[in-house]
């Protein structure tokens, strides 16, 4: 009887432990949970950084022109989005950024349809792509979604810069050929002047 009654004692003081352990176990994963999360949602609602970047200022003409492609001007307001988002909403957002990179690569005007203006719609369209791929997954890198974000930022400003370049090479286009001109009308009055003067002389 003595023997049975250690024995289950022991039973007892062996389940008590093993419970007592199996708690602290669980109370210090539960606190490294919770600390894992409380320094996770620090990081992810921390706001991108695009202060070193400048927005570009559209020409009027550009203004004009880009108000009728609808697929621009969506895009446009995705990523003025940005500088306000913090990094979650980023990854919230990197749908609506693929999208609207995807449509503008569809619908380009003729008068923007260069090699130029295609080939910054490209590098747009790859960041939004990666941007998302890295948005899907368990455990998105925060360091890597906002440089993307500030990347997109960048891609999309260097794009205002080649449409305006657009009208700024009709510009040029337009004063090389005036500048032609006038040297074909300087060419013509010398060539009349010489020609006046022969005559003169004959005489």
């Amino acid at each position: 009887m003595k023997t049975n009654k250690s024995f289950i004692l022991k039973g007892l003081y062996l389940l008590t432990l093993f419970f007592i352990i199996s708690c602290a176990k669980k109370k210090e994963t539960d606190k490294t949970e919770a600390t894992y999360q409380e320094k996770r949602a620090e990081t992810f609602s921390k706001k991108i950084d695009v202060q070193s970047l400048h927005e570009v200022e559209l020409l009027p003409k550009t203004q004009r022109a880009t108000l009728e492609w609808s697929a621009f001007m969506n895009a446009k307001t995705e990523i003025e989005k940005l500088p306000n988002f913090t990094i979650q909403e980023v990854i919230n957002n990197s749908n609506n950024l693929l999208q609207s990179a995807i449509n503008l690569q569809k619908e380009v005007p003729e008068k923007f349809n260069v090699i130029p203006v295609q080939s910054r719609i490209n590098v747009l369209l790859t960041k939004a792509n990666v941007l998302q791929q890295l948005s899907i997954r368990q455990q998105p890198d925060a360091k890597e979604i906002e440089k993307l974000g500030v990347a997109m930022f960048k891609a999309f400003d260097d794009l205002e810069i080649q449409l305006n370049e657009v009208f700024l090479k009709s510009v040029e286009d337009f004063e090389f050929n005036l500048d032609e001109k006038e040297d074909s009308i300087q060419q013509v009055k010398k060539d009349s002047v010489k020609k006046l003067t022969l005559k003169k002389r004959m005489k």
